[in-house]
């Protein structure tokens, strides 16, 4: 009798959109080509979908073995499943994989006695092992043989060696497989991922790609890459989430590119393409980024930093683009009507308050006003960052918080995520962090979503630094809370204290909608909804810069409200959608 397998990659849905669970289908697409696998397991079904424990489990039937891909999105969820399933079926043979592992440790064992056993590092050819020993002989001793496999014998928990990687010709494709086919009926819009190559030449610190066992640039063949491409589209596949590290590294990637777009136009899909473009960007980012913009697939291109600061760079081991060229690039990108977007890290080793605001500065003295974002710099496994010299030597020190459900529907049934932040170092205490946090969700809410941009601008002609003026907006919201602008300052730090105290991101408005928006996104979006008051209270503020009554005029007329009645609408096309994108001149949607 065959053994029942479930796999379980479990995502939340993002408004109708669901992701197909890409990790555990290359799981099986390579494992099912062994038959001795095939015939002693029956792969009964996926579970993708975030839900209540309970419903989760109702799905479940008579299961022998339970295989989880684990990431921070899903692990606080994958903890209390697993151990659901242990007291409704203990004799169910739990095994974990994904970068929730950490490599080469016992630790995950230690700590969660529900797992039976653990495949850290690239899972095909190790899932695909344990479950060909795993059908044969349940001894411990059998296991010995199966790489990258942390198991339990009498004598205590065994790591055993790393495996080396499956040659990516030998990987099968989920798609073209027919792997998902049954699952395609169940959702009527799915996220997909795929891959054009593995690994990443680079080293930095906070990223788990940076580890040396992951350096090596490996693509999957350009006939595989093209046939999936052509899947998506005779599939109508809205939304592509390109999984590479650096896509257009390599010059190859502007044929593919081509081909994807000449799909959107013989299907009409994929509709949009979403990827993490190589981190110097050069000729090779331009063309790509040309085409997926005359095929109306593309939002933005990322033009990464991290930091502005040469000493921080290095304390991460990063090399970003000369600070000279980073300024043409996004003059170039802006007169070809193609938006970028920067991302900088809060909490980076050797970065000062003042460190951080001055790279703020520089960012938009080079012109980059709309697509500036800053994120929280968040621990991962399997990262240089997260070792204890590492953490010793910058002095970090980290908070367990509530994960952020950025543009999900809060529900109260389901197991809310968390994320070790970096709260403080050396070089930044944990009250400047603070400070740092809202001036920068200040920076993105006032200037970047465009509500006093064009002033800004404007007055840093005159000699006015950017800094200057939105520090001191700060101050006069602190003296003016009960303003609108006020509020909104207010509203971001009060925030931040209740997360730091183990309270919810969650920032929901039935106006709105009933998703959870990101706070700079929430702060935004319930200003425009009362955007005369705005700038009438605001006006004495801006006149005491020196600027000018027509300035803020054109600054109100740039922004339009939402038309009474289709605020949720104008909130998701606009704020939403269209935030990565460029979106100074808003639409009213209607």
């Amino acid at each position: 009798m065959k053994q029942r397998l479930y796999l379980v990659q479990v995502n939340n849905r993002y408004g109708e959109n669901v992701y197909v669970p890409y990790s555990v289908g290359l799981l099986w697409a390579y494992a099912r080509t062994f038959k001795e696998i095939t015939d002693a397991y029956e792969m009964v079904d996926f579970l993708y979908l975030k839900e209540s424990i309970d419903k989760a489990v109702e799905k479940i039937e008579a299961p022998d073995l339970i295989g989880l891909s684990c990431y921070i999105w899903n692990w606080e969820w994958c903890k209390a499943f697993s151990q659901a399933i242990k007291m409704k079926w203990p004799n169910c043979v739990i095994v974990v994989g994904g970068v929730q592992v950490q490599d080469e440790s016992p630790k995950i064992l230690e700590e969660h006695p529900y797992f039976d056993f653990a495949i850290y590092g690239e899972g095909e050819g190790a899932f695909a092992n344990f479950l060909k020993v795993h059908a044969l002989d349940t001894a411990a001793t059998s296991y010995a043989s199966v790489k990258s496999l942390i198991y339990r014998t009498y004598n205590g928990i065994v790591v055993n060696p790393r495996r080396e990687f499956v040659p990516l010709d030998a990987l099968r494709s989920p798609y073209l497989d027919g792997v998902f086919d049954e699952l395609w009926s169940r959702e009527p819009r799915w996220q997909v991922l795929q891959e054009t190559a593995r690994g990443c030449p680079y080293a930095c610190s906070f990223c788990s790609w940076g580890q040396a066992a992951l350096t090596e640039l490996r693509p999957f063949s350009e006939e595989r890459v093209v046939n999936e491409l052509k899947w998506f589209g005779q599939h109508k596949v809205d939304y592509l989430d390109n999984a590479d590290a650096n896509y257009g590294i390599l010059k190859r990637d502007i044929a593919l590119t081509r081909v994807l777009a000449e799909t959107k136009t013989k299907y009409g899909y994929p509709k949009t393409f979403r990827t993490s473009f190589a981190k110097n960007s050069n000729d090779t980012i331009w063309e790509i980024a040309n085409i997926l913009h005359k095929a109306k697939m593309l939002k933005s291109v990322t033009l990464a930093m991290q930091s502005m600061d040469d000493g921080v760079l290095i304390n991460i081991k990063r090399k970003n683009i000369k600070f000279s060229k980073f300024g043409e690039l996004i003059t170039r990108y802006e007169t070809a009507g193609i938006p970028t977007y920067t991302e900088l890290i809060l909490g980076l080793p050797g970065e000062s308050l003042q460190m951080f605001i001055d790279g703020i500065d520089r960012n938009l003295e080079a012109g980059q006003h709309s697509g500036l974002f800053c994120y929280l710099n968040i621990m991962l496994n399997n990262t240089e960052q997260n070792t204890p010299e590492y953490i010793t030597a910058h002095g970090l020190e980290t908070r367990l918080l509530e994960a952020m459900l950025t543009h999900g529907t809060p529900d109260p049934t389901v197991i809310r995520e968390k994320q070790e932040i970096i709260i403080a170092t050396k070089a930044m205490p944990h009250a400047d962090w603070k400070r740092a946090y809202v001036y920068s969700k200040v920076i993105e809410i006032f200037h970047a979503q465009g509500l006093l941009q064009d002033v800004a601008v404007a007055l840093n002609t005159r000699g006015v630094k950017y800094s200057t003026f939105y520090t001191r907006l700060i101050d006069w919201c602190h003296v003016n809370q009960d303003m609108v602008a006020g509020w909104g300052v207010r509203f971001i730090e009060q925030l931040l204290d209740k997360v730091l105290t183990g309270g919810s991101w969650d920032c929901v408005d039935p106006m709105l909608g009933d998703i959870s928006w990101p706070p700079e996104e929430f702060v935004f979006a319930k200003i425009c909804c009362q955007l005369e008051t705005f700038y009438d209270e605001i006006w004495p503020f801006l006149k005491s810069f020196g600027a000018e009554k027509t300035e803020i005029e054109k600054q109100a007329r740039a922004i339009t409200p939402p038309a009474a009645g289709f605020v949720a609408e104008w909130a998701r096309e606009v704020v939403w959608y269209g935030r990565k994108g460029y979106h100074k001149k808003m639409k009213r949607a209607s």
